[in-house]
């Protein structure tokens, strides 16, 4: 008899360790569990507060590019975009080539690239888009956003067809 009760003890001790140990994973598996959340709600607001500020750029570019359209009430042909892009045309407006050993870096510069809006911001893109940069290089060198230099060549090739 004393034997059983001995094994009884003994079952019921591992039994209650077992319990604690579970119990244990239980609470280390909730606290994992609200970290998850808490991360998730962290990144949710990160993404949400991004895609307003992407959403108010984009804004700001439709504004600057409907302004600076407002600004040229006649709708240009397509030898008038042509046109734009070789830099005689542009003399007025950008620091000409003075040699053919002129590069392009040498060329940006020579611009102010802080005043660049508008009109003289879209004829600059054009014209290094013309000389064989890629938008992220135009990007790049004229301190832009990728997306908004890609939207001025687009509504370019728009106008062209």
């Amino acid at each position: 008899m004393a034997f059983f009760i001995v094994i009884s003890l003994i079952l019921h001790v591992i039994s209650f360790f077992c319990i604690t140990l579970l119990y244990m994973k239980r609470s280390e598996m909730k606290r994992i569990e609200q970290e998850q959340k808490r991360s998730a709600k962290e990144l949710e607001e990160t993404m949400a507060a991004y895609l307003l500020e992407l959403q108010e750029e984009h804004h700001n570019l439709i504004k600057s590019l409907k302004k600076s359209r407002e600004n040229n009430t006649k709708k240009p042909n397509r030898t008038e975009f042509n046109a734009v892009s070789k830099p005689e045309d542009l003399s007025d407006l950008l620091p000409s080539l003075q040699t053919q050993e002129d590069t392009i870096e040498t060329y940006l510069a020579k611009l102010k690239i802080d005043e660049l809006e508008g009109e003289k911001l879209r004829k600059t893109v054009y014209f290094l888009h013309d000389r064989g940069l890629t938008s992220k290089e135009i990007a790049k060198h004229l301190h832009r956003g990728d997306a908004e230099i890609r939207l001025f060549l687009q509504f370019r090739q728009e106008n062209r067809i």
